[in-house]
């Protein structure tokens, strides 16, 4: 449930609910703490803490690589071992 919970708060920060996230993330926390996950719960404290601040970077969409620009034909034609 914590991780499932820490998931949501990752997923809500990332739509912009900062309030959300920040809530998942405290509630993650405690069932963490409650199974001495100190690595579950600390990174849940970094996350909340970066979901709390609004001055925190948003998350952004990963870079375009050139491949995926390329049409669908041309990078499976690349992609095969040549005779």
């Amino acid at each position: 449930v914590a991780d499932a919970l820490l998931t949501l708060g990752v997923a809500q920060w990332g739509l912009g609910d900062l309030d959300a996230a920040a809530a998942s993330h405290d509630e993650a926390i405690d069932r963490y703490d409650g199974l001495r996950d100190l690595t579950g719960s600390t990174i849940c404290r970094i996350r909340s803490e970066q979901a709390g601040d609004a001055s925190a970077p948003q998350p952004k969409s990963p870079p375009k690589s050139a491949a995926s620009s390329l049409p669908l034909n041309h990078r499976m034609s690349t992609n095969q071992s040549q005779p």
